[in-house]
């Protein structure tokens, strides 16, 4: 049997709660200050469906720690080994819900053991008996979703296990899931987050509120404006997006997008979302030019979901994105930058050759660069190469209102040359070491996370 305080509650999440809960309590229930868990007790059950399912042919046991009094019922951290369950609901997070409490007899006891001399049978029924618990939970009140979905995650059990009259079923890190198969779910959420867009359309709003950019103005995402406070708490609330995305169009900064991003432990999978799965892409995980922030070389030494990692979807509001609302990159970017319409097909080499102009000849040469680890001669001949990639371009769109077709094949060819010129003046190890890279973004095709 666990003592008591045996709990540990990850300082990132919620040490406030610890610290709340340390100090929980009033006279009437006796509850002592300086005691940092909850309560412990044992609760006595008699099911009335598939005792055999759990090995127990009469009454069932649990004993733990409260964590807190929630509107369905208790929140419990279970001692799983004195009373194991089937391994599909099998969480030391129990939430005892009321109609199975209200048939329950709970015990109470001193952290060490379980003295009937000291011990108190409580009735939840019983107006002073559900004020004790109350008081005696190792958290004051009940706990958010998000707050219980910090300790499914930081303790890595899964779910929470919820008892009711009827069985125990399991509850994801999210409580109830978003109803991704409704499409008024998803347009609800969509439209706040483009009211909430507009709220912040001028930059300088985006800066009173707390926005800082970070990194540098990405060819197919512009530049990342995060709050910080809304980043760190991990919630997906689409009125409050932490990352906003602007661009220079012309003389003027414009708000391009919004984008919700959660930090992520090792192996930790993003939460669900009214806009359904697949939308996550991973920051510090990859070699894609999309993810790697320039600012942070680090960010992208440890592969995919055995670092930790901060993953990320877009809502893009304009200009409106050829791959969908949703999509990692708009590739509309480059052209609304150079003041053109996008061309239809767009192929993706044509895109990323029009982002060589401008700001892209700094990004693509300090790109490249770091990835090839290159310095000295081979760190000349990529900015060479890039500066003379970036001039052609600047040369094929210059006084177009419009491109055809002829335009976009050499703009294509523009940024293919660019990857075979490199191979053939590089050096063996400064090549090796792009080559991982070039295979990704020399392609027409599109990479996703």
């Amino acid at each position: 049997m666990r003592p008591r305080g045996w709990l540990p509650v990850p300082a990132w999440s919620v040490m406030a709660l610890c610290v709340a809960g340390c100090t929980i309590g009033n006279a009437n229930t006796g509850r002592l200050v300086d005691e940092p868990g909850g309560v412990r007790i044992r609760l006595t059950w008699s099911p009335g469906y598939a005792q055999e399912a759990f090995h127990h042919s009469g009454k069932l046991e649990f004993f733990g720690e409260v964590l807190a009094m929630q509107e369905e019922g208790i929140l419990l951290w279970r001692d799983v080994s004195l009373t194991p369950l089937p391994t599909d609901v099998e969480s030391p997070l129990m939430l005892v819900t009321f109609p199975v409490l209200e048939a329950a007899a709970i015990r109470i006891g001193r952290p060490e053991r379980f003295d009937r001399r000291v011990g108190k049978t409580l009735r939840l029924d019983d107006p002073d008996d559900r004020e004790f618990l109350e008081g005696w939970g190792r958290y004051p009140g009940p706990l958010d979703p998000e707050t219980v979905r910090a300790l499914i995650e930081a303790h890595q059990v899964g779910h929470v296990s919820v008892l009711t009259p009827d069985g125990i079923r399991t509850r994801g890190p999210e409580g109830s899931p978003p109803d991704t198969a409704n499409p008024a779910v998803r347009q609800a959420f969509l439209s706040e987050a483009h009211a909430a867009a507009e709220r912040l359309s001028d930059l300088s709003a985006a800066i009173a509120r707390g926005y800082r950019r970070l990194g540098p103005d990405f060819p197919g995402m512009g530049e990342h404006w995060i709050h910080p406070r809304r980043l760190v708490t991990g919630r997906v609330v689409a009125s409050e997006p932490p990352v906003l995305t602007y661009t220079r169009i012309g003389d003027e900064k414009v708000l391009t997008g919004v984008a919700y991003a959660v930090p992520l432990a090792a192996g930790q999978a993003p939460p669900s979302t009214p806009l359904g799965p697949g939308i996550w892409h991973d920051h510090a995980s990859s070699l894609d030019e999309e993810v790697l922030l320039l600012d942070s070389p680090a960010s992208h030494a440890a592969g995919g979901e055995n670092a930790a990692r901060v993953a990320m979807f877009h809502v893009w509001i304009r200009p409106e994105n050829p791959a969908g609302l949703v999509a990692q990159n708009n590739w509309a970017l480059p052209f609304a930058r150079l003041g053109l319409p996008v061309p239809d097909p767009l192929d993706p080499r044509t895109a990323r050759a029009a982002s060589l102009v401008g700001e892209g000849r700094e990004y693509y040469t300090t790109l490249i660069r770091r990835a090839a680890g290159a310095d000295g001669p081979d760190g000349e001949r990529i900015e060479i190469a890039v500066s003379a990639a970036s001039d052609r371009v600047a040369a094929l769109v210059s006084g177009r209102t419009a491109l055809g077709e002829e335009d976009c094949r050499r703009l294509a060819e523009t940024w293919t040359g660019l990857w075979t010129r490199l191979q053939g003046e590089l050096s063996a190890a400064s090549w090796e070491r792009l080559e991982p890279a070039v295979r990704v973004w020399a392609g027409a095709e599109e990479s996703h996370h």
